[in-house]
């Protein structure tokens, strides 16, 4: 509905009273020209008819007006109790004040935010009592008389309680309706809670901008076209760039170059989503070309558009790399060094579950190293003699276990081993330690310094001994050979003194038959011709060799020593040596080794007349006797081994085996002296070994080795 105002009113009446008065007498005159009584009656009714139509215009517009009216009252009083509802309900303060600076209008909601009971309490009150610092209100009321209102400005007030809030206030000058200025009204709302959000968010971005510049990593962030955005002083100070320089740059231009395919398809995995960090090591490029390692840790970050970008921490690792590089270094080193030590050398942790394994340990076990790793000591060598409980109780009481000189089987048949086991200093979990080292060639050698030593005692007593037997004996067996000469022979002088006598020779030498004393003479005789080879055996066991060392072929001495031993006539009255089988394993070839050829030759014949000698003690089931002749080149030494299957000797008897007048023989078959010489001949006078292996039942087998390079003392 248009509304209707009284100058609206006013206008339409006189101007329907201008058209009516202009066009009703023009009209009547030209109608009623002719008769002037109707020209009158026409004048009085056109007057009388104005009259009813404009009292009826206006009735009806005065109507109207008044519908209007009463429809604006209504509406004002409806948008006055709306603005009402709304000022009471509004979670903001609404507030007016008067010139002196009173309140006299103000919502609801102050009351509660500034702490009083009612707003009757705040109404009159001024507002200046309100402000925390009254200096602010003077900036605020400048403010406002130079643009006549402000937006959100933060003001700080008092609360009854005296205690501080925060308020944003949007206020302006008001007028009365005869535009005189009536006072300030507007309004304000707390945003005590937001101030301290966002000191705390500000605190907490300055502490992470103080993390961020002061970070020891290099912190930057890469935007989605894969060039850096941001970057910290760290970032700075490590790469030799500047903030400029670095803001825009490529980041893979900070990657060395045998490293960007790798950095760029992480970076398109990242940007991609197919994964959403990263953390790796690579190696980056400073300003000036020289290169160092870094380890980044890379992340994805998102927003609600999606892809923001990159966040990258690097960490200068150069140091560590060169730790990582030189502790590489020293365990490769120590584990090189572990492995060329000849002794197993195993590491237990506290469980007993090995940690290290040389390569000794492995090839004593026959076990890899990845096998034995994580295993117990008992599972990867049975065959120690040390359990669970013995390795309990040594890391419990802090103990070392030693164990010398045990047999262990290995693929080199029994091995003589010595096994320490002790406990690590210094651990709260006690690790152990096994070395297990193979003593056997120790301990043969020990056997020989000993017999060396031995023999080398018992010579100087042999030379003495035979030199203080030799002389009676060459007077029995001259006395023995001078009396079987005068009994037998008819010398002169013989023949003399038994005329003077008057002695028959004949009956006498028939007497001497009869009663057998020409056969103990005999034995006399062999006895101490017996006695005199004794002798001078010693004596050979006391005394270095004279002759001279020359080049001889050792399998060609081998096959003599084989002739003179088929040809012995001890050997072929006790044994048949030709009937025994001999093989020949001869290595062709053998460069030739300087010695004594009769007294190399001597010894190969010893050995064969004990193989030989060793036949008969078998048994009936056992295979027919056999010897091995065998010869290898071991170095620079050449080996000679005489092998028999007969029935070996104990532990106990080859410990002696090499000592003089040591035999297994019966009485009157040997004197004991014939490996003792032969250990002689090799060890003193042609600085090689002579060593035996046997096992009873099984045959033995005597090792000589000469050297190459030996040469005659």
């Amino acid at each position: 509905m248009p509304s209707l105002k009284p100058s609206r009113i006013i206008f339409t009446y006189a101007l329907v009273s201008v058209l009516w008065v202009l066009f009703s007498d023009n009209a009547a005159a030209f109608l009623f020209s002719a008769s002037p009584s109707a020209l009158l009656w026409a004048n009085t009714l056109k007057g009388w008819f104005y009259v009813a139509v404009i009292s009826c215009l206006l009735w009806v517009l005065l109507q109207r007006f008044e519908a209007q009216s009463a429809q604006q009252s209504q509406a004002l009083k409806e948008s006055e109790s709306r603005y009402r509802s709304v000022v009471e309900n509004i979670s903001d303060v609404y507030y007016r004040s008067d010139t002196a600076g009173n309140l006299i209008m103000i919502s609801p909601s102050a009351q509660k935010l500034l702490g009083f009971q009612s707003s009757e309490q705040l109404l009159g009150r001024s507002v200046a009592s309100f402000w925390a610092n009254p200096e602010d209100r003077t900036t605020f009321l400048q403010a406002m008389r130079r643009t006549g209102e402000v937006r959100d400005y933060e003001v700080y007030l008092k609360r009854e309680d005296s205690l501080p809030i925060i308020v944003s206030t949007s206020s302006k000058f008001y007028y009365d309706d005869s535009g005189f200025f009536a006072g300030i009204e507007g309004i304000f709302r707390d945003i005590t809670a937001r101030k301290q959000t966002e000191e705390a968010l500000r605190q907490s971005m300055e502490r992470l901008q103080g993390i961020f510049d002061t970070s020891p990593s290099a912190i930057f962030l890469v935007d989605s076209d894969g060039r850096i955005g941001l970057a910290n002083n760290r970032m700075v100070e490590l790469f030799g760039f500047t903030q400029e320089e670095l803001t825009g740059k490529p980041y893979l231009h900070l990657v060395a170059s045998e490293h960007q395919n790798q950095g760029r398809q992480a970076m398109l995995q990242l940007m991609d989503g197919q994964i959403d960090h990263v953390s790796l090591e690579r190696i980056y490029q400073r300003a000036n070309g020289s290169l160092f390692w870094g380890h980044l840790a890379g992340r994805r970050l998102t927003g609600n558009d999606g892809l923001e970008g990159l966040v990258g921490i690097i960490t200068d690792i150069t140091e560590r790399k060169s730790a990582e590089d030189a502790l590489k270094t020293t365990h490769k080193l120590t584990n090189s060094i572990l492995d060329s030590i000849p002794s197993a050398i195993i590491a237990l942790d506290g469980e007993g579950r090995i940690t290290h394994f040389n390569l000794r340990a492995q090839t004593l076990s026959h076990a890899k190293l990845s096998e034995a790793l994580g295993a117990p000591l008992s599972t990867v060598l049975p065959q120690l003699p040390i359990g669970a409980l013995d390795l309990e109780t040594a890391r419990r009481q802090c103990s070392t276990l030693h164990l010398e000189k045990t047999a262990i089987p290995t693929g080199e048949g029994m091995r003589l081993m010595d096994i320490l086991v002790y406990p690590l200093d210094g651990e709260e979990v006690r690790r152990m330690v096994v070395i297990i080292e193979d003593v056997t060639e120790r301990t043969r050698l020990e056997e020989m310094m000993v017999q060396s030593e031995k023999m080398t005692s018992v010579g100087g007593l042999a030379a003495g001994m035979a030199h203080e037997i030799n002389n009676p004996l060459s007077g029995i067996l001259q006395g023995a050979q001078v009396v079987v000469n005068r009994l037998t022979t008819n010398s002169p002088a013989t023949l003399q003194i038994a005329q003077e006598i008057g002695c028959d020779l004949p009956v006498m030498r028939a007497f001497l038959e009869k009663r057998g004393i020409m056969k103990l003479i005999e034995g006399m005789r062999e006895a101490a011709e017996r006695a005199a080879h004794i002798v001078a055996g010693m004596l050979e066991f006391s005394r270095k060799s004279g002759s001279a060392h020359v080049p001889a072929d050792v399998n060609a001495l081998l096959d003599r020593a084989v002739e003179l031993c088929a040809s012995d006539y001890d050997l072929k009255k006790s044994y048949d040596f030709r009937n025994i089988p001999i093989t020949r394993d001869y290595t062709p070839n053998l460069p030739p080794v300087p010695c004594s050829v009769t007294q190399i030759q001597q010894v190969l014949m010893n050995l064969l007349r004990n193989a030989a000698q060793s036949m008969p003690a078998k048994t009936p089931d056992a295979p027919p006797p056999a010897i091995t002749l065998r010869t290898r080149l071991e170095k620079a030494l050449v080996r000679i081994e005489v092998e028999d299957n007969g029935m070996g000797i104990d532990e106990a008897t080859r410990r002696k085996i090499f000592e003089p007048f040591f035999t297994t023989k019966a009485v009157g078959e040997g004197t004991g002296l014939g490996l003792s010489v032969s250990y002689f001949i090799v060890t003193s006078n042609h600085k090689g070994t002579l060593e035996v292996e046997s096992t009873p039942g099984k045959g033995s087998k005597f090792i000589l080795s000469l050297p190459i390079g030996n040469s005659s003392d």
